[in-house]
């Protein structure tokens, strides 16, 4: 896995796109929110409220940096589209558990992993939102 940082008028249906942004965890953190690109300017997110679909410019407002995260063996485009789409209205966030970057990397790639989770240490997040 690669990130490229990108003009967002240059998104492909099935791209995984991400966006650096500040003040998440208790107004100090840095962090970085994912995505799937599902063509027209829509972007399939997952965050708190659950699984749903936002405009392009409303996911990468107030972006530090915006990227496309690029995997040596993704699934096909409308593959990823269809997956990301079939999730619509799922509920059941949980920053260690299922998030934003599970979420998306499940889409490009069949397995549920989120490096920004995998670098924390045990029991840092327990909190679930539902």
């Amino acid at each position: 896995m690669k990130t490229d940082n990108i003009n967002t008028m240059n998104l492909n249906p099935g791209d995984h796109v991400a966006v650096r942004r500040g003040g998440g965890l208790f107004g100090i953190v840095e962090y970085i929110h994912h995505g799937i690109y599902i063509g027209d300017g829509r972007i399939v997110e997952f965050n708190g409220k659950g699984i749903g679909v936002v405009s392009k410019n409303v996911f990468f407002k107030g972006a530090k940096e915006k990227y496309i995260i690029k995997y040596n063996n993704p699934y096909p485009a409308d593959i990823v589209v269809r997956t990301a789409k079939s999730f619509i209205g799922a509920k059941g966030y949980n920053l260690g558990l299922r998030n934003c970057e599970h979420f998306a990397t499940f889409c490009k790639t069949g397995s549920w992993d989120s490096y920004q989770v995998s670098t924390l240490s045990p029991g840092a997040i327990q909190k679930e939102v539902v």
